[in-house]
């Protein structure tokens, strides 16, 4: 027989609640993860659902999560995202969380490219491919960027798992002209001539 615990915690500026839980570890589990976790509010949410999926979650189903964080600026700078029907919902949560930073992370990237701050820039590509979870618009955009800043190393590194993630996308993607300047690099010719056959 599953447990219907339900309770609340409150402390200064936050609030943990739940129904349905397996007991009151849930909640306690949670309130620790957020208030020792860092980073944005939707990190520090994330981390607290982790915490209570880990101490035993709601027992009455877990087929949904939802993180909703609105902002002073509103539109896109707002976190609205919602998984249901999902068989792990928390895993599936995550993956949309991160891929939310990685579209800012890039994002920032291109904004510190046109200001001429390309180590900044660098940095952002980094952290936005770090938490893209395979996105290939991420990759791609990447591949982009890191070739206007004459970075052929890592547009072709990009350009590689762009390949393996979105072969079609990837075939695309190599006949803009600007990529022209790896025209002579092997590897970027083996993938054009892939796209001939």
């Amino acid at each position: 027989m599953s447990s219907h615990w339900a309770g609340a915690l409150r402390g200064d500026g936050y609030a943990v609640q739940g129904n349905g839980l397996a007991s009151d570890a849930v909640l306690k589990a949670m309130e620790r993860a957020y208030l020792s976790s860092k980073g944005a509010l939707a990190e520090r949410l994330m981390a607290a659902l982790e915490a209570g999926q880990q101490a035993g979650g709601q027992t009455i189903g877990r087929m949904s999560a939802a993180i909703l964080v609105r902002t002073s600026e509103g539109d896109w700078q707002d976190i609205d995202l919602r998984v249901d029907g999902a068989p792990e919902p928390i895993h599936d949560l995550h993956r949309l969380l991160e891929q939310h930073f990685a579209l800012q992370a890039i994002i920032r990237a291109e904004r510190f490219a046109k200001q001429g701050k390309r180590d900044d820039a660098r940095m952002a590509i980094a952290d936005a491919l770090h938490r893209s979870y395979q996105w290939d618009r991420i990759w791609l955009r990447a591949a982009r960027l890191s070739m206007q800043m004459g970075d052929a190393d890592r547009t072709l590194d990009c350009l590689g798992v762009l390949m393996t993630i979105n072969p079609v996308w990837a075939q695309q993607e190599l006949q803009d002209p600007l990529y022209e300047p790896l025209r002579t690099n092997s590897l970027f010719m083996s993938w054009k001539a892939e796209s001939m056959q």
